[in-house]
């Protein structure tokens, strides 16, 4: 039998403008290996924050906040029409537009440019997570520490597994018992092994949100 006494649950969120198009994945963590236990399509903000008010953790696949240069340029005009004086439009453009974050990620992983939260669409999703987490009391970090992290599945891809490593992990989930006899469920990195407590949430919430 699995011992449950070490488990943990975390949980991805496909998160979208619209609760329609928002879906969630719940994953209980043992010894023995992963298990999915709950799978929800069009998730309301009510759901969502009663699921995280019971995970260990969530990882959810939007920005969390905005690009500093940008926020401190908007409050500068409105406040009386000023813009930052550095502003060069051909020059830094990217600091505005982009996260240090977003940069990181471009830079170090080779990867294409993350989508823009100040000047792309995705900022419609974010600014529902930030109406939604902003309703969580105490306010949950935006650096990663709290319980709700953001996570962007390409870096996941490139370097915490191959697509077909990742592929055979899924189906193997897939085909995993639903119950308590989970001895035959491999892990989401195709291992054997059990990994510990906090290796199995990083990655769950790096690899389920997409």
């Amino acid at each position: 039998m699995t011992n449950h006494h070490d488990a943990i649950v975390t949980a991805g969120v496909d998160f979208a403008s619209q609760a329609s198009n928002t879906a969630t994945c719940s994953i209980t963590w043992t010894s023995a290996g992963a298990v999915i236990t709950e799978l929800t399509s069009s998730c309301d903000d009510n759901f969502i924050l009663e699921l995280v008010s019971r995970v260990t953790k969530v990882g959810i696949d939007v920005p969390l906040g905005w690009p500093s240069p940008f926020v401190e340029a908007l409050r500068m005009h409105a406040h009386d029409g000023s813009w930052p004086a550095n502003y060069e439009h051909v020059t830094n453009l990217k600091d505005y537009r982009l996260r240090s974050t977003d940069n990181w990620v471009h830079e170090t992983l080779k990867l294409p440019l993350p989508l823009s939260v100040a000047t792309d669409r995705i900022a419609i999703p974010t600014m529902r997570a930030a109406a939604l987490f902003a309703r969580i009391t105490p306010r949950p970090p935006l650096d990663g520490s709290g319980r709700v992290i953001e996570v962007y599945p390409p870096p996941h891809l490139r370097v915490g597994a191959s697509r077909q490593r990742a592929t055979r992990a899924r189906r193997t989930l897939s085909d995993a018992p639903r119950s308590s006899k989970t001895s035959r469920t491999r892990h989401l990195d195709g291992s054997s092994s059990p990994p510990s407590n906090e290796l199995r949430a990083s990655r769950m919430t790096m690899s389920l949100t997409r």
